[in-house]
């Protein structure tokens, strides 16, 4: 397995504390277009040494959620109805939304996504580390932090970059 995954393993919860005072930093920078472009660079980077397939713990412990145009592309390309693929897949979540039933995913299969091409909206858009406002999301990351290693790295990247752990 990879090091970067074995090393998120060591360490991700030891140093959550640590990640969520960094976050609560860059909250505060005073260029946040820096900060998103930092995070946009060190997103790029990590994804180029991390494999997903490799860990697959996102698809393991976090439900995703489905909207209506997830919905209807996945049941028609499951060639099933819309109401069955509610009804075998999902579940109405905490906030009202379609979330799957059961984890790990049904859909994962040996750390990969049997549905990769047409999976859901917010499948697609985790672990948000490269979209604008990256420091708006600071509980989002902190939490994601524990789950993705890629996100975990990312963060590590960053202190690195804002010199951040001198500035403590």
């Amino acid at each position: 397995m990879n090091d970067l995954i074995e090393d998120w393993k060591r360490n991700a919860e030891r140093k959550s504390d640590e990640n969520f005072g960094f976050l609560g930093w860059l909250k505060f920078h005073k260029d946040p277009d820096h900060v998103d472009w930092i995070a946009g660079e060190s997103h790029g980077e990590v994804f180029s040494e991390i494999d997903c397939t490799d860990c697959g713990n996102c698809c393991k412990v976090i439900r995703p959620t489905f909207d209506k145009s997830d919905i209807e592309r996945i049941s028609s390309h499951l060639k099933i109805s819309e109401e069955e693929f509610v009804e075998t897949h999902l579940q109405v979540g905490e906030d009202n939304e379609y979330e799957t039933k059961t984890l790990p995913c049904p859909f994962l299969k040996e750390n990969k996504c049997g549905i990769y091409d047409i999976r859901p909206t917010t499948c697609r858009e985790y672990p948000h580390t490269d979209k604008e406002g990256f420091s708006s999301r600071k509980y989002l990351h902190s939490g994601n932090a524990e789950v993705c290693p890629a996100v975990y790295h990312i963060l590590e990247t960053m202190k690195y970059r804002f010199n951040w752990r001198r500035r403590r």
